[in-house]
C-alpha cells in the first residue's frame, strides 16, 4: 500500500470532520473560496486552509482554478457524490431524532414543471397529509431546467416534469406518473357543429409561454394540422390570469381534463367538442440516487407509489 493511500485512509477515518463537509459542497455550489467561506460561516483563509488540507492529505486536486471559478476535478466529483450522502443520513438522523422526541416532523421540496398530472398529484397530496400531517410539502414551480439544476443541488428532492430520465445522467431515476387527458375550453359561445382547429384560430386564445410543455404540445397539434399560431394570443403561466381572461373576455385555453371540468361546474367555461392528442412524453416522478433519500421523501415516494398502484386497479 502506498504512503498516499495511508495518508488518505488516515485522514478519512480520523482527520476527516463534518465541516470539511460543507466547505466542499460549498465550494461546489459558489465556485469560489470567499463565498464558500461566507456560506459556511468561516474566514477566507480558513477555508483555503482547510481544502489545502484536504488535497494534501487526499494526494489529489479537488477543484481546479478556472477563469469562470473553481471546477471540480474527477477526484472532486465522487468527493462530492459522498459527501452529499453523508449529509443525507444526517438529516435522515436529525429527522430521526424529532421522530422521536416530538413525534415526526419533516420537510420535502418538489419542483413542479407541468400540471398534466394535477388531478393525481391532488390525490397524492391528500392522501400523504392524512398519514403524515406534520412534513410540509413545499411545492415549487419552474422550468425543467432550473428544477433539474435545482434536484442536483439538493436543493429539492423530487421533480415531477417532462424529462427523459436517461438522458440526465448517471444517478437520476424516475416513476411515470399517470396523466390526464387535454380539453379545450372557451368562455365564449361556439355554436358551429363539427369543430376543426382551423375554426378555433378565429377565436382569442390564452397559453402558457413558448418552451413549456402544454404549449409546445398545443404548437404540435397545429403544426399536424398545416396551422400557425392563433394571431389573437395572451401568453401566461398564471392560472388566475387565464380564468378571468376566459370569463371575463370569452378567450380559449387548453387545458388538463381536471381543471376544466373544474371550471366548467363553476359555469364559466364549455369544454368544446374537439379532440386534443396526449402529449407522447409521459410525466415522471425525478429523484436522484447519489444521495441518501431523508426519510420523509422516502414517505412521500411511498405514498406516490401507493397511488399510483391505486389507479392502475381502478383503470384495469
Amino acid at each position: 500500500m502506498s504512503d498516499t493511500t495511508n495518508s488518505a485512509q488516515a485522514f478519512l477515518s480520523q482527520g476527516f470532520k463534518l465541516r470539511h463537509v460543507r466547505l466542499i459542497i460549498a465550494l461546489e455550489q459558489t465556485r469560489s473560496v470567499t463565498r464558500a467561506a461566507q456560506n459556511i460561516g468561516i474566514s477566507q483563509v480558513g477555508a483555503s486552509k482547510a481544502l489545502a488540507q484536504i488535497e494534501a492529505s487526499l494526494g489529489a486536486k479537488l477543484f481546479e482554478r478556472r477563469r469562470t471559478g473553481l471546477e471540480p476535478t474527477e477526484t472532486g466529483l465522487r468527493f462530492l457524490d459522498s459527501s452529499r450522502k453523508i449529509l443525507g443520513e444526517i438529516k435522515s438522523l436529525e429527522e430521526e431524532f424529532s421522530m422521536l422526541t416530538d413525534g415526526f416532523k419533516g420537510h420535502v421540496r418538489i419542483g413542479i414543471q407541468t400540471l398534466s398530472v394535477q388531478s393525481f398529484l391532488t390525490r397524492v397530496i391528500s392522501t400523504f397529509k392524512r398519514s403524515s400531517p406534520l412534513i410540509t410539502l413545499e411545492l415549487r414551480g419552474g422550468n425543467i431546467v432550473d428544477l433539474m439544476n435545482g434536484l442536483m443541488r439538493d436543493e429539492i428532492q423530487f421533480v415531477i416534469g417532462h424529462q427523459n430520465v436517461p438522458a440526465v445522467g448517471p444517478g437520476i431515476t424516475g416513476e411515470v406518473l399517470p396523466s390526464e387527458p387535454l380539453v379545450v375550453v372557451a368562455g365564449t359561445a361556439i355554436n358551429k357543429k363539427n369543430l376543426t382547429w382551423a375554426d378555433l384560430l378565429n377565436y382569442r386564445w390564452c397559453l402558457p409561454p413558448p418552451g413549456t410543455p402544454l404549449r409546445d404540445h398545443f404548437d404540435h397539434v397545429l403544426t399536424t394540422h398545416h396551422l400557425g399560431t392563433p394571431p389573437i394570443l395572451v401568453e401566461t403561466s398564471g392560472t388566475l390570469l387565464a380564468e378571468a381572461l376566459i370569463l371575463r373576455d370569452g378567450f380559449l385555453a387548453i387545458t388538463c381534463s381536471s381543471t376544466g371540468e373544474d371550471w366548467r361546474a363553476r359555469g364559466f367555461v364549455r369544454i368544446l367538442p374537439i379532440e386534443v392528442p396526449p402529449m407522447t412524453d409521459p410525466v415522471r416522478l425525478i429523484w436522484s440516487e447519489r444521495k441518501s433519500m431523508s426519510r420523509s421523501a422516502r414517505i412521500f415516494l411511498g405514498c406516490v407509489r401507493h397511488c399510483i398502484k391505486d389507479e392502475e386497479l381502478a383503470s384495469g
